[in-house]
């Protein structure tokens, strides 16, 4: 995923004790709880196998409740966004979880932003036919997330 001695991502960074100096960009260190699951993702989530994915999937979530810095970011560079519109789609054991994880990065305008060109918005309206109350409700939270920063 890149050189190991250059960081991954940058945050801005300001002095609380001076606020006249310009904002600097800092390497942030990223998690390797996370950049390990969002690799193992990428790798298998193209088949979709469930019981190796899960985990993985759990990992993301738990990083992106935490809302620990520069997760939601890594999310995005990662390139997962397509997978999980396809875990979405196929309807199988991951559904509700990817429905969870969905919801949870669309607090994050960042994320938001990509949401379109992976096909999760039109992944997470199929999920809309569902009997399943606990993943409607996690599709609506998700969809109504990304309607809010279009309503700006």
């Amino acid at each position: 995923m890149g050189h190991p001695n250059v960081p991954l991502t940058y945050t801005y960074t300001r002095s609380h004790r001076d606020k006249h100096k310009s904002s600097q960009l800092q390497p942030h260190t990223p998690n390797d709880n996370l950049n390990n699951a969002l690799g193992a993702i990428r790798v298998l989530g193209l088949e979709l196998i469930e019981d190796e994915l899960k985990p993985h999937f759990n990992t993301v979530l738990t990083n992106i409740k935490e809302r620990n810095k520069g997760a939601a970011e890594q999310v995005v560079i990662s390139g997962i966004l397509p997978i999980l519109a396809l875990s979405l789609r196929k309807r199988g054991a991951l559904t509700l979880l990817t429905a969870k994880l969905v919801a949870e990065l669309a607090k994050e305008s960042v994320v938001r932003k990509g949401f379109g060109d992976a096909g999760l918005v039109t992944a997470l309206l199929s999920v809309l036919t569902s009997p399943d109350q606990e993943l409607l409700l996690h599709a609506t939270r998700a969809i109504s997330r990304m309607s809010y920063d279009s309503c700006k």
